[in-house]
C-alpha cells in the first residue's frame, strides 16, 4: 500500500513550510475507459488508486485512458481526463523521446512536445497556476516513465523554465525529515576516460575537476583508482552524503544481471550496487548513462536503484548522452547547489543555463555561471559548442526526494 491522501499532504506542507516552495504530486495513470466515463469515479477514488496501484500493469488496454490527479498541500485532488488512449499515449511518447534524443533534428521535438504537454499537463495547468506551485513530482505509469518531462512545451515555452519537474516512483520514498537545509559537505566524485570496450569519455577528468573545484569535501577517483573496492573504502572512510559516477552504466530489461555500472576495468551489477554502502546516501549522479525503454522492469532502472539502495534522489539520463554536454551540465549544477536547498531547482537552473545558452564552449573554454574552465587541447574537445537543443539537458532527470 502508498501513502495515504492525508500522509501526503503533510509531507507536502513540510516542504512548503522548510524550504519555502510549493509542491504538488502529480499522477498520469491509465484507468478502464468505463470508469473514466463513470460521473461517480471522483478525485478521491482516482487519487486512492494511483496511491495504492504504484505498478499499473495488471489488465493493461490500449483503449484505458489517460488521467491525470493532482494532489496538493491543501485541498481535495484534483482529477482530470486527457482524452487519450494508453495506445495513442504510449506511442507518441515514444516518439517524442526519439525526437528529443535527437541533435541533429532541430525541430521534430516541437510538436511532440506541446503535444505532450497537452496530454500530461495542460488538464492541470490552471489549477497549478491558481495553487502557486513551482515543483510538481510525476508518478508516472508504465510506459510513460521516459519521457524527457523537462522537454514539454507550452507554445514556445519549454515547462522548464516555468515550473520544476521531477519523478517520484511512490510518496512512500519521499524523504520527510526537514531537518537539513544545505547540500551535503561531503562529495565523491569517480569516473574513467577510457574503457576497452565502451566508447571513451575524455571530458570525465575535466568533470571530475570542475566538481572539485566547486564543492568544498571532495574525494576523486579516476581511472584506475575507479574500482568498487576504491569507491566501497572511499564511501566508509569519508561518510560521503553524495556520490558522482561518470562512466556508463546501463539498464537493460529483464534480468537484472544484464545491467550494469562501469568501473575502470570491472562490472557491477545492480545487485551488488548495495556493497558499495549507499543506504545513507543522500544524491547518487550517475552522468554518462544509458536507459532501456523496451520494459517496464527498465523504465525504473534509476528509481529502482535508488529505493534499493536506500538512495534518496538519483539523478540519471534518459539516453546516450554527449560526453561535453554532461561536463558542461554538471559544471553548472555543482555551481548551482550552493545557491539552493532543493535538489529540483539546481538542476532546472543547470538546464536553463543551457537552453538559454550561457552555458557553452567558446574559445576551448567551458563558460558557467561559476567561472569558465580551460578546456586542455589533448582531449579533442570542440573549441565552441552550443548546448540549446534539448538533447543535451533534458535528457537527466531527477528520481526521489527533490529537496535536501
Amino acid at each position: 500500500s502508498g501513502a495515504t491522501i492525508a500522509e501526503t499532504r503533510e509531507i507536502l506542507k513540510q516542504a512548503d513550510e522548510s524550504y519555502g516552495v510549493r509542491s504538488a504530486v502529480l499522477y498520469a495513470l491509465f484507468v478502464p475507459q468505463d470508469q473514466a466515463a463513470d460521473e461517480g469515479f471522483g478525485a478521491q477514488q482516482a487519487a486512492s488508486m494511483a496511491l495504492t496501484r504504484r505498478s499499473q500493469t495488471t489488465e493493461a488496454r490500449d483503449d484505458d485512458q489517460l488521467m491525470l490527479v493532482l494532489v496538493p498541500a491543501e485541498g481535495a485532488p484534483i482529477q482530470k481526463l486527457s482524452g487519450v488512449s494508453r495506445k495513442q499515449a504510449l506511442r507518441q511518447t515514444e516518439l517524442f523521446r526519439m525526437a528529443v534524443s535527437d541533435p541533429e533534428d532541430p525541430w521534430s521535438y516541437a510538436p511532440l512536445g506541446r503535444q505532450m504537454y497537452s496530454w500530461l499537463f495542460a488538464p492541470v495547468a490552471a489549477e497549478v497556476e491558481q495553487l502557486r506551485l513551482n515543483n510538481v513530482m510525476y508518478t508516472l505509469a508504465p510506459g510513460l516513465r521516459t519521457i524527457p518531462l523537462a522537454a514539454m512545451m507550452n507554445g514556445d515555452e519549454f515547462i522548464v523554465e516555468r515550473y520544476g519537474v521531477s519523478v517520484i516512483p511512490s510518496v512512500d520514498l519521499l524523504e520527510t525529515d526537514f531537518g537539513s537545509s544545505a547540500p551535503p559537505a561531503q562529495v565523491l566524485a569517480a569516473g574513467a576516460t577510457e574503457f576497452e570496450q565502451l566508447t571513451d569519455l575524455p571530458a570525465v577528468s575535466v568533470e571530475l575537476a570542475a566538481i572539485a573545484e566547486r564543492q568544498d569535501s571532495v574525494n576523486v577517483l579516476l581511472d584506475n583508482a575507479f574500482t568498487p573496492e576504491n569507491v566501497a573504502a572511499a564511501q566508509a572512510e569519508g561518510q560521503a552524503t553524495m556520490v558522482h559516477l561518470a562512466t556508463h552504466a546501463e539498464f537493460k530489461p529483464g534480468d537484472v544481471e544484464n545491467s550494469y555500472l562501469q568501473f575502470w576495468e570491472s562490472q557491477l551489477t545492480l545487485e551488488d550496487v548495495s556493497k558499495l554502502g549507499w543506504s545513507e546516501l543522500e544524491l547518487l549522479i550517475l552522468s554518462a548513462c544509458t536507459t532501456a525503454i523496451s520494459s517496464p522492469e527498465a523504465e525504473l532502472g534509476f528509481a529502482g536503484l535508488a529505493a534499493a539502495s536506500g538512495v534518496e534522489s538519483t539523478i540519471g539520463s534518459l539516453w546516450t548522452v554527449s560526453d561535453v554536454g554532461t561536463l558542461a551540465l554538471m559544471a553548472e549544477f555543482y555551481g548551482q547547489l550552493g545557491k539552493t536547498p532543493l535538489r529540483f531547482e539546481a538542476l532546472r537552473q543547470a538546464q536553463l543555463e543551457m537552453l538559454r545558452g550561457e552555458t557553452q564552449i567558446a574559445n576551448q573554454t567551458l563558460l558557467t555561471e561559476r567561472g569558465d574552465i580551460e578546456l586542455p587541447v589533448e582531449l579533442g574537445l570542440p573549441d565552441a559548442a552550443q548546448f540549446s537543443h534539448p538533447f543535451y539537458w533534458s535528457g537527466f532527470s531527477l528520481v526521489g526526494n527533490p529537496w535536501w
